[in-house]
């Protein structure tokens, strides 16, 4: 029986439903038997009952009730109805109408179950997407409607209730796709030990049903050879109505229809989709069909995830393409790895609906080669190296292409580090540490010692530069495993062990060319100013302030010959504690 859509707006001059608020509290007792629904307009007529529109004023919401119709002569036995009801009401499933009350008036049964807004399957299932937009698939769209269905009469299988008039028109579509199994009033019990509210299977005499769907046994009459295969058959003259278009049979003489209704083999198309599925739901031997509802869902579960999959896989083949294309142009790299992305994820989805899905794995070996053949042409091997991972036999020459990327990468990360370890201040800090502090008495010492003595003239100058070039050379011989691992080490040996070298250069050089002495021991600062400068630039720039201080040394000495070993050793010792300051922190920070 048919519930109609649109019949929200019959009850629009109630302002409300429940009682007043400002009222009495005896405004909350229930109402009489008879106030208890107030009936409405007329929703659908069946052959013996009728479907009215109706209000629960205590409740103050809209239902829907059935009740015997009594016009023409027609007439349903109120057992039958009941009988309906106590069915319906027993099977509480998302997918079956729930049975809300029975109330009587006029001595007449009435059903008061929830009102459906929506329309029968019967009327939308060749043009769904006109009354349900998202049923832009009809087919995918009708299958899913009956798996709900199918839920429904497992759950009543799982009850051991039986429908027996399962067809389009007794499934209601909700306006927001909600699935109803409507109508159970041939319903019978498989089960013996009911309390007599339900007829038995087995106490069936008569034919009854809709024939345009009957199962062959149910032709005979004979309640015993029905079953849980008699509602599969017709969830196949539902999956047959969908597939091609029209009911099992559209008989034009009943009598003869009957007749042959037990050995009728339903014609099936091979070609029609779950063409295999239809021919053992709709096969005229019960013990040749689906030996169980889930079995029919789980087929059709899985025909609906291969549909979808199919539709994906085009999808993604399409992106497969525009793939290749934007890799072999060489496009941006973002631009490229978001269509990557799009196309693995199409691939993917397809296979999760459809894990057998063909070019599935195929298309997701392909773009992943893409895309590694792409990041190999980019050099770089650590990207490629990931995508490799994701191909489960890579290409010979993209394995040698990688192996030779990842060897480059690695000798010039190698070279790389020694740069980085050479000049990294913490290596060898410890040894530049040491002869800094060992310095302050080579290059102090003597300049002191010779100013106390108070020599003068040349003897004055190489009794200070050949000591402190010994000492240099001493010191510096014995750290010369450390003074070497870095550039910096490098340039403070070199500047340390040139400085005396050439300071004894100048003193060589002037005493030669017949100067004065004054004039050597200021070549001689000069010689240590440029060494200090040279290493402060070549190496660790805070001893740049070192420099002012042999400029002082020199300036000194220029303008008192007297004072230029004091203020020679002033000046080693200012470079010597420069150095320990900016080093010493360091050094004491090492483990």
């Amino acid at each position: 029986m048919a519930y109609a859509a649109g019949v929200s707006t019959q009850f629009d001059s109630l302002q409300t439903f429940g009682p007043d608020p400002d009222a009495q509290e005896t405004a909350f007792e229930a109402p009489p038997d008879d106030e208890r629904i107030w009936l409405g307009e007329l929703i659908g007529r069946g052959g013996s009952a009728e479907v009215r529109a109706a209000v629960q004023p205590v409740l103050g919401r809209q239902v829907a009730v059935k009740r015997p119709r009594h016009d023409a002569g027609k007439h349903l036995p109120r057992r039958s109805l009941l009988r309906e009801a106590w069915i319906t009401g027993a099977l509480e499933h998302p997918n079956i109408v729930p049975i809300h009350d029975i109330a009587y008036q006029h001595g007449d049964p009435l059903i008061v179950m929830k009102h459906i807004e929506g329309i029968s399957w019967d009327q939308v299932m060749d043009d769904p997407a006109d009354r349900f937009p998202e049923a832009s698939d009809p087919l995918s769209w009708n299958l899913g409607i009956l798996l709900s269905v199918c839920n429904a009469v497992a759950f009543a299988h799982s009850r051991g209730i039986l429908h027996r008039d399962l067809k389009p028109a007794n499934v209601m579509i909700g306006e927001f796709g909600e699935v109803y199994v409507v109508d159970w009033g041939l319903a019978v019990s498989l089960d013996d030990d009911r309390d007599g509210r339900v007829p038995l299977a087995r106490e069936v005499t008569t034919i009854s049903g809709t024939p345009a769907y009957m199962a062959p046994e149910m032709g005979l009459g004979r309640g015993e050879v029905l079953g849980v295969h008699t509602d599969i058959f017709l969830l196949g003259g539902i999956l047959h109505r969908i597939v091609s278009g029209r009911p099992v049979r559209n008989p034009t003489d009943l009598d003869a229809m009957l007749a042959a209704l037990p050995t009728e083999r339903v014609p099936i198309d091979p070609t029609w989709p779950l063409a295999d599925l239809l021919g053992r739901m709709l096969a005229p031997r019960p013990a040749d069909r689906p030996a169980s509802v889930a079995e029919v869902v789980t087929t059709l579960r899985h025909h609906l995830g291969t549909r979808e999959a199919s539709r994906l896989l085009t999808s993604a083949r399409a992106k497969l393409a525009d793939l290749e294309k934007a890799v072999a142009r060489e496009q941006d790299r973002l631009a490229i790895y978001d269509v990557y992305g799009a196309c693995r994820f199409a691939f993917l989805e397809a296979l999760a609906r459809w894990p057998d899905a063909p070019e599935g794995r195929q298309g997701l070996e392909r773009s992943a080669l893409a895309m590694t053949r792409y990041e190999l042409a980019q050099g770089d091997d650590r990207a490629a190296a990931l995508l490799v991972s994701r191909l489960e036999d890579p290409p010979p020459d993209v394995v040698a292409e990688l192996a030779r990327l990842r060897s480059e990468r690695q000798s010039r990360e190698g070279r790389l580090r020694l740069l980085a370890s050479d000049i990294d201040p913490q290596i060898g800090l410890r040894a530049r540490v040491v002869v800094a502090a060992t310095m302050a008495l080579v290059w102090v010492g003597p300049p002191v010692i010779v100013g106390l003595l108070g020599l003068r003239g040349y003897e004055r100058e190489v009794a200070i530069v050949l000591p402190t070039a010994l000492l240099t050379t001493l010191v510096l011989s014995l750290g010369m495993p450390w003074l070497q691992s870095t550039r910096m080490n490098r340039v403070m040996l070199f500047a340390v062990g040139m400085s005396p070298a050439l300071a004894g250069a100048w003193i060589a050089a002037a005493w030669l060319a017949g100067l004065p002495p004054e004039v050597a021991s200021a070549l001689k600062t000069f010689a240590f100013l440029t060494m200090v400068t040279t290493a402060g630039f070549l190496g660790e720039w805070k001893l740049l302030p070192s420099s002012l201080a042999f400029l002082v040394a020199l300036l000194v000495g220029a303008s008192r010959p007297d004072l230029a070993p004091v203020a020679l050793a002033g000046a080693n010792l200012a470079v010597v504690a420069n150095a320990v300051i900016v080093w010493a922190p360091g050094f004491f920070r090492k483990t």
